[in-house]
């Protein structure tokens, strides 16, 4: 899970499916106002008076030979990372 404080109505960048990761299910609390597709990323509006934004997503990286697999932090950049127990 992914918590994302809201500023300002920022859009919130979050990653989509590509080469070397695949989003299995991905759900949005609450719903974006608008999104739209940026490059590699899903940007997504918060909606009006919006304080928080939680992001459940589920989700496979492939790792590429000598490299190591992104992090949730990485993936989510500017989220608070709730990790399954």
């Amino acid at each position: 899970m992914a918590e994302y404080a809201v500023r300002d109505a920022m859009p919130i960048a979050l990653p989509i499916s590509g080469p070397d990761l695949t989003i299995l299910e991905c759900t949005i609390d609450p719903s974006p106002s608008t999104e739209h597709f940026q490059g590699d990323r899903r940007m997504i509006a918060p909606p009006p008076k919006c304080s928080w934004v939680t992001v459940h997503c589920h989700y496979r990286v492939y790792r590429r030979e000598g490299q190591d697999a992104p992090s949730p932090e990485v993936l989510f950049p500017g989220a608070k990372i709730q990790r399954k127990s």
